[in-house]
């Protein structure tokens, strides 16, 4: 394939990317909500309960492209005090994502800094709706 040819469908790559993004992060809540037969997560849990609440909310809004920088930059908050509080438990010398778990965290992570930094991409509500194309 040449650089010519993955150029044109750039766009659409993305809008792909940025959906699946959000309709993985969505499933998480989904999850924690109870919905796959899993137990639902309690407001006793504190921040695993604020993290179900995001998921919920910043799935759909990524992958609709609706206030897709601020969103993901709750995601990434979120994913990086995951990582750090939950996989490494604030140990250092537990920093290994694939010893500790936390490879989805960083993940999510990273592919919420490449959507808060480019936007949600000209196939989003961000790029429809008038007032919010200076934040696409």
């Amino acid at each position: 394939m040449t650089a010519e040819m993955l150029n044109k469908y750039q766009a659409h790559a993305y809008t792909v990317f940025r959906v699946l993004v959000g309709l993985g992060f969505f499933l998480h809540g989904l999850q924690k909500l109870g919905v796959f037969g899993t137990p639902m997560v309690t407001p006793d849990k504190g921040l695993f309960f604020l993290a179900m609440i995001f998921e919920v909310i910043i799935g759909p809004l990524i992958m609709l492209g609706l206030l897709t920088r601020i969103a993901a930059v709750f995601g990434a908050v979120e994913m990086f005090v995951a990582y750090v509080q939950v996989h490494m438990g604030f140990d250092p010398m537990k920093w290994n994502p694939l010893a500790n778990n936390g490879e989805p965290a960083l993940l999510y992570f990273a592919c919420f800094i490449v959507l808060a930094t480019y936007g949600a991409g000209i196939y989003s509500l961000d790029h429809k709706v008038k007032g919010l194309k200076k934040l696409a």
